[in-house]
């Protein structure tokens, strides 16, 4: 199993960017290296040799392929040593190097499904601030970025909404902004970001939020909000009324 200790013997850190730590400093890889190395990150487990020529380099022969993984293993020299395990066969990231992806996805599971119980220690925004890998556009990892993408907003979104419950609406507010705008049509963290500016005492604020939304709605997509928005717009107008 993929270590998340602080005192793992390296980091390797793919949100936001990428980088690799080992005792206290940032090691400087080559882009073939690099490639390799976040694939087997992302992976966690032991692949064969052969797939992971094939994934990185879909384009050469299989031949081509292994020569480049070769080369890749031979340039990285005793730091590949410290980051991959390697058979004859197959490669694995080492199971004492931490991956910051690794422990942002466990965490976020956790906070979509609420299991086990939660303490504020878990509503941390760092871990899913940023985008798996930005800029790196093969196939592999485009799948995987979306589908941390979702996990990340789905987190995010139980972060702000525990924190509307828990009376901290500054840190709400963050959490749903950090979903908005990365994906600003997404209505349910627009919900959770007016119900978090009605909760801090601006009922007039997070209407006007909604309102915006709707627009913008309108004008990307030629539709309206759900019925869900137009409930929570109908109850914070009516507060709006009554001040």
């Amino acid at each position: 199993m993929v270590s998340s200790r602080s005192d793992a013997s390296a980091h390797l850190f793919m949100l936001g960017r990428f980088a690799v730590r080992r005792i206290g400093r940032e090691i400087d890889l080559s882009a073939g290296c690099q490639r390799l190395i976040a694939l087997l990150g992302m992976r966690g487990i032991s692949i064969s040799r052969e797939q992971a020529a094939g994934i990185l380099w879909p384009e050469a022969t299989r031949e081509r392929a292994a020569n480049r993984l070769r080369t890749c293993l031979y340039r990285m020299g005793a730091i590949g040593e410290a980051l991959v395990v390697r058979t004859e066969r197959t490669l694995c990231i080492a199971p004492d190097v931490a991956i910051d992806y690794i422990s942002a996805s466990a965490k976020g599971k956790e906070l979509c499904s609420s299991q086990p119980p939660l303490t504020k220690a878990d509503f941390d925004l760092e871990p899913f601030a940023h985008d798996l890998l930005p800029g790196w556009y093969d196939d592999w990892i485009v799948f995987e970025r979306e589908a941390f993408r979702q996990l990340r907003f789905g987190a995010l979104e139980a972060i702000a909404s525990e924190w509307i419950g828990a009376g901290r609406t500054d840190q709400a507010i963050q959490a749903c902004l950090l979903v908005t705008r990365s994906e600003p049509l997404r209505e349910s963290a627009h919900r959770l970001l007016a119900r978090a500016h009605a909760a801090d005492g601006n009922p007039a604020q997070a209407l006007r939020q909604l309102n915006e939304y709707a627009e913008m709605l309108d004008k990307e997509m030629g539709t309206g909000p759900s019925h869900f928005m137009i409930d929570l717009r109908d109850q914070i107008t009516s507060v709006v009324d009554k001040e």
